[in-house]
Order: structure tokens, then sequence, then C-alpha cells
């Protein structure tokens, strides 16, 4: 076979086996080669020899026919290690089948040199089968990142017309974007292959569809997915969704939409801007307080069995790498946050014991029940709109691969135009010094802060220059000393004007002068908080460090600055910086660099890279909203700083082109970190940043952030089995021994029952009321293949488990008079009937009656009273002859007791003396009649 004819495969090959020599008409034989994408399948050669490598004595004679062998062996062997030391992480091939070394001797000694060219033969024919499964895999990797460029590509385009048309709908500008458009419709999809959808659907299928069915099962959560929801009442206040506690949702017409959120009572005013202000919204689950022993007996050890099935291997180490475990399963994102919360700690592994810090596992819970009450919805033949399994998918890949496309090329072009430059010295042989990068000022520390704690912008520095030291504007100062709060740690409006001036001395004294003297390249954070401050007017502080609708001030005090001190020339007659190859309208914005040149009078290269504030890759812009346009910011952030990692690349080395190789590491590209990790977690996955930054800080710096030394974020003991259990009120009853509903482990966030003019004890008994509607609302929904009867016999043993009779008794009034059933429906009818069927039959079966006395009616019918003034249910037994064949109705027609079936309903309409019709229905119990007596 040919290179030119080898396919292009969508699936990646995974299990190569080498077959034996067909005959091929007209071709002679022909080797086949079988390829799986099966990564359980084995590996199998019909290549008869050993793997064991050829030992040959020094001193023993080589025949020129066995070196070739050995020869062949040898590079053979070297095609097969290439290509599992780039591809081994998910795919294998057999092993490289040779003679012994005993054979070697005795078909020399034998002078056999027909069995010698054939064992020759079938190693090249090995080594051919291997180069062409390399190529193979070569090819559909290539294939699958192009796919996923132009896939996240025409995502792009279709978002960015569907923004403008919305702009002109509202009479606003509808200025195309220029560079990469971050929202939902734009990154919500990525390419995939059939291995891809196979994996998310065995997600769905073996582990978010089965989580949901036990939550159903055990009254945890509501649905219209149910045969009797026109009996369940699902806009009672005990399903309401205006909480702050994480919860699945549901939202009735005209929106039918279902989700999660991690604040009710947020989502809720999200929704209502969104949709009509009368749609209603109820809450299918709630995630803060879901049975503590559900969780640790069913919930957790499925859920992390299906999660160590669908995790990575490992943290990815290279970009190739991660690019495989992404185009063989869910999103790499997903994986690796699976594979975090599923690796048990080790310090040497990186991002692993992700299941000790407080939150992992509970992301987990939150999309897998979302998935499943989706997919529950969807089986029932409910509609429903809304992102679904989005934590499996997003264009992350796609959104990498073309953002990196971009500043791959404006690298190359850079070292191009500066090899071009007359003006300059520089050629392809040149190779310019690394600097220390100058960034702009320390955060505060609090004394309670970890030990390891890393600053964002340090980690992103130390991993693109292999922990190259680097410098400060503000030197070592902080904006306030000894910070009692975060707020304060961060707080740059602090920083005096004195402080701000001696930033700024400093940078340009140790940062700008050196390189103005002796040429070289240096990267400077635009530190906005001290050049923006010396330059106004106003002596305002800046309240926009990113500037990234504006030029920095740093730019445009370059731009007019006098360089004639620094290269020895007459006030006024030096060169002045200037924006280098347009970077500032090309590239600030889209990429948050500005590249600035100035041209040195001995032809030395003067090069500077201004970059808008690394932390933002992790930190978050306070005032802004966690969303896309956060994510902005931590694009430009990741770009920056990989293209100053890509132009260190090509400038201060001997090479003459980008490296665009895919077995760079990790560390050296925040960007795809960004793509795959930050922006898949924070907006598909709903994790917080600063769990995502222990992942991130991991990948960037190759340590194990998970220790508790890292972070302050360690989950803290509470009962058996307490790293299973999530959710602030489940873990508190879990810590207490799962009391259910004690009042001393209510949820401090159920802000529904905050009337300030209750008592605790009032506001207690409501919560334990609402948890008693919400679980028998749940257990009376009848699933498909089940019956109504099923159903509520499982309700009511729930009812009847919860205390003693006199409890049971209470709770089920407080249940059918709270208005959580429909009034009269078959549910609400059907659980009457089996509490009607539970109670003691006190009634006298002994035969031996009398006729009622004074006594007797005055007991009847103050007991008849109170229960017509309380409006409970009651029994009835009433003595007198009905004997087989002697009951008469009232017109004189026979009728006969035991033919009444169970359950049957009679209702009774009389006036009372003021004339006011009365109701009252009555069922009846066949158990409790005894034909003659009763």
């Amino acid at each position: 076979m040919r290179g030119s004819q080898i396919p292009v495969l969508s699936n990646l090959p995974r299990r190569f086996t080498f077959g034996g020599y067909e005959e091929s008409t007209g071709a002679g034989r022909r080797i086949v080669v079988y390829v799986s994408t099966a990564a359980d399948n084995t590996c199998e050669t019909s290549f008869d020899g050993t793997a064991t490598p050829i030992q040959w004595d020094a001193d023993e004679y080589m025949s020129e026919e066995v070196w070739h062998i050995i020869d062949a062996a040898a590079k053979t062997d070297n095609v097969r290690t290439d290509l599992l030391d780039s591809y081994g992480c998910v795919v294998d091939v057999p092993p490289v089948m040779r003679p012994t070394t005993d054979e070697l001797l005795i078909a020399q000694g034998m002078n056999d040199h027909g069995t010698l060219r054939e064992w020759h033969e079938r190693i090249t024919d090995q080594h051919h089968l291997l180069s062409i499964a390399e190529r193979l895999i070569d090819r559909c990797v290539c294939n699958f990142r192009m796919k996923s460029k132009e896939h996240f590509l025409k995502h792009q385009e279709r978002a960015k017309k569907k923004k403008a048309a919305e702009a002109r709908a509202a009479g606003k500008s509808a200025e195309r974007e220029d560079g990469v458009l971050l929202n939902f419709d734009a990154l919500n999809d990525r390419f995939t292959n059939s291995v891809m959808v196979a994996k998310a659907n065995e997600y769905r299928e073996e582990v978010a569809l089965p989580m949901f069915k036990i939550l159903k099962e055990n009254g945890e959560a509501i649905t219209h997915g149910c045969e009797n929801n026109q009996d369940i009442n699902y806009g009672h206040p005990a399903h309401k969704i205006g909480l702050k506690q994480p919860l699945v949702y549901y939202a009735h017409e005209p929106a039918y939409k279902s989700g999660s959120t991690g604040n009710g009572s947020q989502k809720e005013d999200i929704l209502t801007q969104r949709f009509d202000s009368d749609t209603q919204y109820y809450k299918a689950v709630g995630l803060s307080n879901i049975s503590p022993v559900l969780q640790r007996e069913k919930l957790s050890p499925l859920l992390l069995k299906g999660l160590r099935k669908f995790r990575c291997p490992r943290a990815p180490e290279t970009v190739l790498e991660a690019i495989l475990y992404d185009m063989t399963g869910p999103s790499l994102g997903f994986q690796l946050h699976a594979m975090a919360v599923t690796e048990p700690y080790d310090e040497n592994v990186l991002c692993s014991g992700a299941l000790n810090v407080t939150g992992f596992l509970y992301n987990h819970y939150r999309m897998a029940i979302e998935s499943g009450y989706q997919l529950d919805l969807t089986k029932h033949g409910l509609h429903h709109v809304g992102a679904m399994f989005e934590h499996l998918m997003s264009g992350g890949g796609g959104l990498y691969e073309a953002v990196n496309c971009g500043l791959e090329d404006f690298a190359q072009r850079v070292h191009n135009d500066l090899v071009a430059d007359d003006s300059n010295d520089y050629s392809n042989t040149s190779q310019l010094a690394r600097r220390p990068f100058s960034l702009a000022w320390k955060v505060g520390r609090l004394e309670t802060c970890p030990r390891k704690f890393q600053e964002a912008k340090k980690v992103v520095a130390w991993g693109i220059s292999d922990r190259r030291e680097y410098s400060n504007g503000f030197g070592e100062q902080v904006p306030v000393v000894g910070p009692k709060t975060i707020d304060e740690c961060y707080d740059y409006r602090k920083f005096t004007p004195a402080q701000c001036k001696d930033a700024v001395t400093n940078t340009e004294v140790n940062v700008i002068v050196p390189v103005e003297k002796n040429g070289g390249f240096q990267v400077l954070d635009v530190n906005q908080v001290a050049f923006d401050h010396i330059r106004s007017k106003k002596r305002k502080r800046t309240d926009d460090i990113d500037c990234e609708d504006k030029m920095p001030a740093m730019c445009q005090w370059l731009l007019e600055r006098d360089t004639s001190a620094s290269l020895d020339m007459p006030e006024g007659g030096s060169p002045k910086w200037e924006i280098y190859m347009d970077s500032y309208k090309k590239c600030w914005k889209r990429w948050g660099f500005i590249l600035m040149k100035l041209k040195h009078p001995k032809k030395k290269v003067c090069l500077l890279a201004l970059v808008s504030p690394w932390c933002r890759l992790m930190f978050n812009k306070k005032g802004t909203p966690m969303g896309f346009e956060q994510m902005e910011f931590a694009l430009r952030a990741a770009s920056s700083s990989s293209f100053v990692e890509m132009l260190e690349g090509v400038l201060c080395t001997d090479r003459t082109t980008v490296d665009r190789s895919l077995t760079k590491p990790i560390s050296k590209s925040p960007l795809f970190i960004c793509s795959y990790i930050t922006i898949h977690c924070t907006q598909f996955q709903h994790c917080i940043p600063r769990h995502i930054n222990l992942i991130v800080k991991g990948l960037l710096s190759k340590e194990n952030f998970f220790g508790p030394e890292h972070h302050g974020m360690a989950r803290k003991e509470g009962g058996e089995g307490h790293e299973l259990v999530v959710g602030s009120s489940s873990r508190r009853r879990n810590e207490l021994d799962d009391q259910e509903r004690d009042d001393s482990v209510e949820d401090s966030d159920d802000d529904d029952f905050d009337d300030d003019e209750e008592d605790d004890e009032t506001k207690a008994k409501k919560k334990v009321e609402c948890y008693l509607k919400r679980r028998m609302a749940s257990l009376l929904q009848v699933d498909q293949g089940e019956t109504l009867e099923i159903a509520v016999d499982r309700a009511y043993e729930y009812l009847k488990s919860q205390g003693g009779s006199g409890n049971k008794y209470n709770r089920f009034k407080i249940v059918m008079a709270s208005g959580i059933l429909i009034a009269d429906s078959p549910t609400y009818r059907a659980l009457e009937q089996k509490h009607d069927s539970e109670l003691p039959n006190s009634g006298n079966t002994s035969g031996n009656h009398h006729s009622a006395n004074a006594e007797t009616k005055k007991n009847a019918d103050d007991g008849l009273r109170k229960f017509a003034k309380s409006r409970e249910p009651f029994i009835l037994q009433v003595a007198g002859v009905a004997a087989p064949g002697e009951c008469i109705k009232a017109d004189g027609s026979p009728w006969d007791p035991s033919s009444i079936p169970q359950g049957a309903k009679a209702t009774l309409t009389f006036r009372d003396k003021d004339g006011v019709l009365i109701t009252g229905i009555t069922y009846w119990d066949s158990e409790i009649y005894v034909p003659g007596n009763t």
C-alpha cells in the first residue's frame, strides 16, 4: 500500500492485528492489517517468532544476511517505539516478531539462505505494517483537528449572524465581530465521530438515567414523567425554585425548559426575564438535601463507577495526548474532572484527590441528575428545550485550533518580517536572549492563606518559561499590608500615587532602558494601575486594569517617550517606539497583546510585547457575571501568554519556524488549557472557577494542587462515608447519623420559610412538612409499568415509617389538606382508601346487638358533628339486621351488600337547618363488612 492510498478515518484506530498472507488476484501475496476502535480488544499477530530482542555475541561470526535481519528488527522496533511514544496512551500494536538467536545461528551455520531471506522479509513486512499503522493514526488525528476547526468556524459564523440580526432588531449597530465570538451558540457543540457519540450514549444510559430513576423510586424527584401527572399539583409552594439552593428545575409552558442551577432564586429571576412572567417553574430535585443514606449506598457508588469508565487514564502531558483522549470519549474537560474525582490523592500524581475537595463530586451529581431528568422527560414523550448533556461535549477543541492557528501564523510573520527588515541585524541564525517577564503587582495574602498557595499570574509565567524568574513593576509591594479580607488582597485602588510613580520608574529603569540600550525581546504586563494613574490629569485610579476597549496607558507612554538618553543621541532627535505590524488594531482586543518596535541606530532588535494581565486566566474580573463575558478575559490572557511562548520559541532559539508540533507540553499552551478545560468546565459543566483553577494550575506547573497545603477547600469529615455525600443539608444530616429532617440539621439556605414574624420552632415545623409533601408527591408518581396501587402502597409505607400511629394520622392529614395532590383525583382517592383500610376495626362484630339508646345516639351525633367540623375522614360501622336476602332499599327493592365493590363511592347530600347544601363522600370497605351483623 502506498502512502497516498492510506485511508482517512474519523474514528481513531486503537487496536491493530497483523494478519497473515492472502493471495490477491493479479497482485501476488498481500498482508492484511485489521483495525479496531475498541480499547478492550487485544492485539494479535500471525507472524511467527519471538518478541525478545536478538542477543548476538560480539565474538560470534555474523553473516551479512544475519546482519540485515538484526538491523531490520532494530529499525522495526524503533518504528513501534516511536508510534507508542506518541499514541501509546490510547493505541496498542502487536510486538515485533523475529527469530531467536539460536535459530539464526543454526540457519547461518547451515547456509540456509531461503530461511534467512524469509525471516528478513517477514520483519520487513512488519516494518511496513507498523509504518502504515502510524500513518493511519497520523492522518486520523489530522483529520479530526481539521474537522473540529471547520465545525467550530461554521458555528461561529452562524452565531455571529444571529447576534447581528438581534442587534439590528433592537435598533443597535450590527458590526461584525473581528475575533472569536464566545457565546453558547458558538460553543455548545463539537465535531464528533461514532465512538464519541457511543461513549456519550453509554454515560446517559449507564449513569445519568439510572441515577434519576433511583431518585424517583426513593421519593427524591418530582417530574411530569409519570403516568398520573394530571393528579399532581406542580404549582404547589413546596416545589418552588426561588431558593438559594442548587436544584434541577422544569419550566411550564410556554417555556418547556429543563435544566439545573446552583442558585434557584437567581435562576428564577433569569427565567422570568427570558420567558413570560406567568410561566411557572418547579423544583424537580433539590440537590442540597438528598438522603445521605441513599447517596452513600446507591447514588455515589453508581456515579463513581461510571466516572471511572469515562475518565482519561491520567492527566495529559502533551497536546497530542489530550487530543487523543478528547477524540475517544466525552470532552477532555469532563474526562479530566472525572479523573480528578476518582483518582486517590497522591502528591506525585497530577490532578489526583479531588474527592477530598468540597464541590467536585457535587458537580457530577448535578450534571448527571440533570441529564437523567431530561432523559426521563424524553422517555415519557414530554417536550422540553434547553441544553442537553452539555457537560459531555463543547466546541473547546475547535476554538483552540482556530485561535492557535492564528497565533502561530502571526508569530511566524513576526519572525519573517524581522529577517526581511534591513533596519535591524536579525537573521535566521540570530537568537535573542530570554529576559525575565515584567509583570505588574503582587496580591496580598491573608494569615489563613494555605502554605503553598500560588497566585495565578505566577503559575502562568512559570508554566510558559520553565519557571524563569520574573519581576513586578510594584516590586514586593501589595495593595494592603496585612489584609483582613480577600477584597483587600486584590484592591489595586489602594496603591498610593507615590507607589504608582515608583512602579513606572522601576519599569522604565530596569526593563525599558536595558532593551533600548542593548536590544532584545522583552515581555511586559501593561500595568494599567501604575501607568494610567501617572498619565491621568485628574489623578483618578483606573477602574479597568484590562482596558480591552482602549489603548493601554503604557502603550501611549511608550509612543511619546524620548529615547535619546538611552541611545546617547541629542534630545528630540532619537527614534521613538512604534506599534509593530499594526498589532494594536489586530491583536489587542482579540488576543491581548501589542508588539512595539524601536528602530535602533545600531540595528539592534528592540522588541516589546505588552500583554494583558495573565491573572485573568484564573482570576475573574470583579463585577462581571460568571459567563462567556468573563471567559473573554480568560481567553485574552491565554492567547497572549501562549503567543509569548511561541514567539520566544522562534526568536530566542535556533529555530526558524514556529513550533507547531503536537508533542508540545500542555504547560506551554495556556490557550489549550483555557479552551479545553476552563471554558468547558465553567460554562458547560458549571464548575466554579476556584475548583477548576486547581486543575489549571496543576497542568501549568506539573504539580498536584489538590493537597490541602495548596487550597482552603478540603472536605470536612462528618459521619460515615462523608466523602460520598454532597449537599449542605445532606452532609449535616449525615454527620448526625441521618436524623430524618431533624430541626437541628435544616439547611440555613431554605429561605422559603424565612418569615421574621414566626419563631424558630414554627419555621422548623414548616420545613419538615414541606419535605413530607414533596416526598409523598414523589413516591405517589406512577412510573411506566407500574400501577397506581403500587405507588400508593410505596407512599403510604413511607408515611408509616416516619413515626408511631399518631404520627401517621397527623402526617396523612397534612398531606391531604396541603393541596399537593389535585383534590378528588384518582391518586387522591386511592390514597384516601389506603389510609381508610389501615385504620383499626373498632366495630362490634360479635353479633350481640341491641337497640340504640339515647346515650348511644348522643355519642354518635357528637362524633359526627366533630368530624363534620374538622372535615377529617372517619370510619362508620353500624349494627343492624343485614342478613342476605333481608336487605331492601328505601324504594323497597332488594339489594346485596356483598356485591358492592371495594372502594365504591357514594355521595350523600342534605340541607342543614339553614338550608345550606352539605355534600359528603363515603367509600365502601368490604373488609369490615360482616354479613348478617353490620
